[in-house]
């Protein structure tokens, strides 16, 4: 019975050595996408906002909710039956992670910074392009309130937007 069982855990750990791998791989390249948006200053995004990096800005925008970030194909929210033979993008999400188990991010902001092409091996690359702001949600992250989401197309935005807490105020 213990043989068996070692055999299962050794098997098991032997799949998911293999499945880890590619997936540590992914992330260092992720992360280098990341690492371009997060150090961007956000004057060069939009004129007349702060010389700030992004992760700076954007995190003291958000406060006090946590950020996240993630890679992936840009979404074209304006069109969403683009025809296939526009050019694709690739890009870097940042977002304001929800306070609740359950609960949806409030804030998502879509940065292009690559070009999506396919190589010869089939797979697709992608060329490095200054970041650039392509479209964003501000939403509440609480799933039961009533707010629309509203879109967002300028990172200035945020400078007009109301900063207030959304917690109700002690009334005694």
């Amino acid at each position: 019975m213990r043989t068996i069982a070692c055999f299962f855990l050794i098997l098991l750990l032997g799949i998911l050595s293999v499945c880890v791998q590619p997936a540590a791989a992914q992330s260092t390249v992720d992360q280098h996408w990341i690492d371009q948006l997060k150090k961007t200053p956000v004057n060069q995004m939009e004129a007349g906002l702060s010389s700030a990096t992004f992760a700076d800005w954007f995190a003291d925008r958000v406060k006090p909710s946590e950020t996240g970030y993630e890679v992936r194909e840009c979404q074209d929210g304006s069109n969403p039956k683009a025809s296939v033979n526009t050019q694709r993008f690739l890009c870097v999400l940042a977002f304001t992670k929800p306070p609740r188990p359950g609960w949806r991010r409030g804030i998502q902001l879509d940065f292009v910074v690559g070009i999506l092409f396919p190589s010869a091996t089939g797979a697709t690359d992608a060329k490095p392009v200054p970041c650039r702001f392509w479209l964003g949600w501000d939403g509440p992250s609480n799933p039961q309130m009533l707010r629309p989401t509203r879109v967002i197309r300028k990172l200035s935005y945020f400078e007009k937007r109301d900063h207030a807490p959304a917690t109700r105020p002690n009334s005694g």
